[in-house]
Formats: structure tokens, C-alpha cells, sequence
């Protein structure tokens, strides 16, 4: 069966559907095709010669005989070339399921290699063999391909890296070092690859080198909006993060207006493993205002000698605007406030209404609003749908997670918000079972738009009978909403949506499953359109809490991929990590 033409959709996917069958430069040039197979002579008579004949004998008049030749020539090659262009039969076969390209674009990919800079094997102690494993992965969109691959003396490599790993992929390098003497080791291995960035990629080796390391808890203290002639205190900590080496705070640079106060400055300290240091930071403004200052804390780290902590402290104007948000469900009625810092709690695809109508000048200026989206879920394609100005704006929170919105106002008289109101959004999904699939198509230059690949999750039920890809045991695009448990009971599973042009989410949820039940998740890889391989990301959440995650599991056309079963009531996930050709 030829699964381009099957797949039935909601009618919000209709015109997907139809961009993808409908190519009109394929269509042109499949009817020239067939112009082709028709006998020269007839085609000549029944249309190009008329067409010919008449602008020949419009462009011949008053030319001589050589020219009125050239007119026919010339004529008759624009015609055949319009009609046809590059003459590619053999070379090509029409293929009216490809994706339709729209636009104008140039696609350069390239290959990146992403490993760590650095590998520290500790304390081996004398005659004893230590290993340690290095993952070496291609964060780019072209095939990563390895040249030499070479390690210094005193260290082994265990088996070596493939000759290439495709976008997504990743290998790993397990590498040895036997302590032979007293002394510490250090070395390199270098990885050559045709990544055009970092051609040789060196990745530094270390054994039995006593490190120094200071590990600095934060580095930012923001110590809010206070009234003038208030105080407020907050706490940088230094922790000495060796495991084997004392660690020095040789030098501490401040840089601070006289509204903070720092105490306990450490110059010269030293820390012995495990050991902390605590520096107070008192901030005391005088008048409104916002004030900013930067601790440099020099030690005697060997990769990062250098720590800063940025303060900042916002003294509060009696006359500054008040900032709100207010957020909406409207399904549902559900409602958060921000003002200045607030929640809402929601679901996975709910639409949220913004307002920040209730701001407000207490000197009767007009106001002006900037938001921003300052976080949001990894593979969130969630954006500020009305863009960053003006009091009103929405956000679809696509798969679960926070999302987090910042609002910031300004008077007609140049006057900031007392403060930056800052909304979290939480989307949990509030049924037992939820099953949440992404993807990432490298080949796919434009994935938001409405050509792209098609995944499809499915969550089967162990029912007698029960096959993947039928119903009414496979909750799926062609069964959204199958009847397993009582019958009209709140104990079915929904397919929220079905994504068919890239990127995802698609949804399963499922309330109250059955007792003694066994549930199995799948992923197929309905139709590729063109883009090749998918990289497939799938989460299990139970209970609303994230128990499952896979990442960037590469599929090809038509794969299936039997991901994990969960068991009911114990919500114990197994995984079974599958992959088959088709359904098995």
C-alpha cells in the first residue's frame, strides 16, 4: 500500500496534505514528458507549428530571407525550451509526494564535533589501572568523518571511532592509564575530522595531577527592589571543589558603588578540600535608583583562574509604575497573576491569554509594555504569538514544562516599572499517562513550515487481537480516540494532535489505565517526504512527573521503533528499545 496516499487527517492538516501533493513545476515538466511520447509530426501540426508560423510571420515582415530563417529558428527554440526546458528524461521519474519547496534558499550544512576539552582521571593509586569514557558526538547537519586519531604515551585507547557518525550520532572512546611511578601524568588525545571549525580537536589528559578548583555558587546576586534606607544581605560562597588539592583565593577585585557593602574579602585565602569561604554582601541604597557593581575573585586554578559575580540592586521610586500580568485559560477558566513575580498552572497545548491591562502609573502616564520569553521546555517551539510590544499577548505551551514570561513597562514621561513582573507557567499534564513525541529532521532546512516529515506515536493496548498500526487497540493518528475501558468512562486515551508536517509535539494521554495492564509505546516513521532520517525524542511522564526520556533517536522511513512498555498500577516503565523495518 502506498502510505503517501492513506493517511487521513484532521481538517486543520488538509492544506499540509495538499502542498505536498501538488508541485507545479513537477506537474509542467510531466506533461512535457508526455508531450514527448506523442509523434513528432502530429505535435508540429496540432499546435507548435501554428504558434510558430504566426509569430514567424509577425516578426518576418520587411526582413530578408536569411533573417526571416533566423526568426523561424530562434522562434521556434523559445517555444520548444518554454514548452519543456532541460530535457533530464532517464535521469529523473516524477514523484508527486515530495515536498513542496517554497521560496528562494541556500543550504549549507556542515559537520560539528562536540566533546569535552578535558579528562581528569583523579588518584590511580600505584599499579592499578584506571578508565575512563569520552563521548565524542556530531551536533551538526552533515556526516562528521574521521581522519588520525592519536593519544599520548603513558595513556591507551581501547578500540578507536568509526569512520563517520551521521547528524545526531554519537561513539565513545574509552581510554586507559596504568600509574607506574609516583609522579603525575598529562597528555592529549587528538581527533582529526573534517569538521571545517576545529579540524583537530584536542582533548587534554590528566592522572595523578593534584588540581586546585574553587567552585563559586552564583554568579549573579540580585537583591531586588527595596525602599530607600533599607538594607538587604545576601551570600557568595566559595567551595574548594578538589578532591586532592588545596585551592587559594589569591586576589579579590571590587568594583562596587558605596550602596554595597562586602565583608569577609578574601585575599590570600586557602581552602583545603571540601572546605567553603562565605563573603556577605549588604546593599543599602540612598535614594531611587538602580545600582551595579562585579566581584573578581583571582585563584589559582590552572583552567578558570578567574571568578566574577555581577551585583545588582534596584532602590525604589514612591512614583514608578506597577507591573502586572494576568493569565488566562479560557477553556477552562484557569488564572494566574503575576505582580510583580507569579504562577499559573496548566496543561501540556493549552493556549494562555497575557494581559497586562491592570498595570498601572500612579502619575496617569500613558504606558508602554515589552515582553520577553525568557525560558521554555527543551524542543519547545513556544513563541510569543503577538510579538514583544503592547498589553496584551499569548503563548501555546506545545509539550510539558515551564515557560517563563518577563514584562517590563515605562511611563510617557521615560519612568521604569518599579519592577520586572515575571510569570512562570507551568504545563503538567494531569492525567496518569502521558506520552509526549518530538523530532528534528537535519535535512529539513525550513522544519516550521508546512512541508516536512511525519512521525507518529502510538500507545497499543495488550487486548486480544491487539495489533499495531488497527483499531481499536493502537491509540493512534487513525484512531485518536479509541474506547477501551467502561464504556463513555473517563478511562480512554486521546491522541491530542497529529503533526504531519515536522517537529512535533504529538501527545497520547490516558486517565485511570487499567489494573494488571501492560502498555506498549511506539514510535513509526510514517513518511519522510524527502528529509531523510528523523531524530526522534520521546518522554514518558507518569503522573504528571517525567519518568522516560530518550533522546534523538535516529529513524529512517517506515521505521518503527518499539520504545519501552509500562506497567499498571506500578507505573514501572521497561524499556525495549526496538527497531523494525515496518510494523512487526
Amino acid at each position: 500500500m502506498n502510505t503517501a496516499v492513506s493517511k487521513t487527517v484532521k481538517d486543520a492538516d488538509i492544506n499540509c496534505r495538499l502542498n505536498r501533493l501538488i508541485n507545479l513545476e513537477r506537474l509542467v515538466k510531466t506533461f512535457c514528458c508526455l508531450n514527448r511520447l506523442i509523434n513528432l509530426e502530429r505535435l508540429v501540426k496540432t499546435f507548435w507549428l501554428d504558434s510558430i508560423m504566426r509569430y514567424y510571420s509577425v516578426a518576418s515582415i520587411g526582413a530578408t530571407p536569411l533573417q526571416k530563417l533566423l526568426t523561424l529558428l530562434l522562434v521556434s527554440l523559445v517555444f520548444a525550451t518554454a514548452a519543456c526546458g532541460d530535457d533530464d528524461e532517464g535521469k529523473k521519474t516524477v514523484d508527486l509526494f515530495e515536498p513542496t519547496k517554497f521560496g528562494t534558499y541556500t543550504f549549507e550544512g556542515e559537520p560539528n564535533i562536540a566533546a569535552d576539552d578535558a579528562l581528569d582521571f583523579g588518584d590511580v593509586p600505584l599499579g592499578t589501572t584506571a578508565s575512563r569514557r569520552i563521548e565524542i558526538r556530531n551536533t551538526g547537519r552533515e556526516d562528521l568523518k574521521f581522519g588520525d586519531l592519536t593519544i599520548s604515551e603513558g595513556f591507551e585507547l581501547a578500540g578507536g571511532l568509526p569512520d563517520e557518525l551521521e547528524p545526531g550520532e554519537n561513539a565513545y572512546l574509552t581510554v586507559f592509564y596504568f600509574s607506574d611511578d609516583e609522579y603525575g601524568k598529562r597528555g592529549t588525545i587528538e581527533i582529526a575530522s573534517n569538521d571545517p571549525d576545529t579540524p583537530i580537536h584536542i582533548i587534554e589528559l590528566a592522572a595523578n595531577i593534584k588540581f586546585p578548583c574553587i567552585e563559586v555558587d552564583t554568579s549573579e546576586l540580585d537583591f531586588g527592589l527595596i525602599e530607600p534606607g533599607e538594607t538587604r544581605t545576601r551570600s557568595v560562597v566559595l567551595t574548594n571543589c578538589s578532591e586532592n588539592a588545596r585551592s587559594e583565593i589569591q586576589r579579590t577585585d571590587i568594583e562596587v558603588p558605596r550602596e554595597f557593602v562586602i565583608g569577609n574579602v578574601p585575599q590570600g585565602v586557602i581552602l583545603e578540600p571540601g572546605e567553603r569561604h562565605i563573603v556577605a554582601v549588604t546593599f543599602q541604597p540612598a535614594r531611587p535608583g538602580v545600582y551595579e557593581g562585579e566581584l573578581v575573585f583571582l585563584t589559582n586554578e590552572e583552567m578558570r583562574p578567574e571568578h566574577k559575580v555581577q551585583l545588582i540592586g534596584r532602590g525604589r521610586s514612591p512614583d514608578c509604575p506597577i507591573t502586572v500580568i494576568d493569565a488566562l485559560e479560557p477553556t477552562r477558566g484557569e488564572v494566574g497573576t503575576a505582580q510583580p513575580v507569579g504562577e499559573f498552572n496548566g496543561r501540556p497545548l493549552d493556549r494562555i491569554s497575557l494581559d497586562a491591562s491592570r498595570s498601572f502609573d500612579p502619575e496617569g502616564g500613558e504606558l508602554e509594555f515589552f515582553w520577553t520569553l525568557v525560558s521554555k521546555p527543551t524542543d519547545s517551539n513556544a513563541i510569543l504569538e503577538m510579538g514583544t510590544e503592547g498589553p496584551l499577548n499569548e503563548i501555546w505551551m506545545d509539550i510539558a514544562g515551564d515557560y517563563v514570561v518577563e514584562l517590563t513597562i515605562a511611563s510617557s514621561l521615560g519612568l521604569e516599572g518599579c519592577e520586572t513582573a515575571r510569570l512562570t507557567l507551568h504545563a503538567v499534564s494531569n492525567e496518569d499517562i502521558h506520552l509526549q513525541l518530538v523530532w528534528d529532521t537535519p535535512n529539513d532546512p525550513l522544519q516550521e513550515d508546512a512541508s516536512g516529515s511525519d512521525v507518529d506515536v502510538h500507545l497499543l493496548s495488550p487486548r486480544p487481537g491487539a495489533r499495531w498500526n488497527s483499531a481499536p487497540w493502537d491509540c493512534f493518528w487513525m484512531n485518536m480516540e479509541p474506547d477501551w475501558g467502561q464504556p463513555g468512562g473517563q478511562d480512554n486515551p486521546s491522541l491530542d494532535r497529529d503533526d504531519v508536517d515536522g517537529l512535533g509535539p504529538e501527545n497520547i494521554n490516558l486517565d485511570n489505565p487499567e489494573a494488571n495492564t501492560t502498555y506498549s509505546v511506539g514510535i513509526h516513521y510514517f513518511s519522510d517526504h524527502g528529509y531523510g532520517t528523523a531524530y526522534t525524542t520521546v518522554r514518558i511522564y507518569i503522573g504528571g512527573v517525567l519518568f522516560k526520556e530518550i533522546l534523538r533517536r535516529p529513524l529512517g522511513d517506515q521505521d518503527f521503533w518499539h520504545v519501552a512498555d509500562i506497567e499498571w498500577p506500578s507505573g514501572q516503565i521497561v524499556e525495549v528499545d526496538q527497531t523494525y523495518p515496518t510494523f512487526p
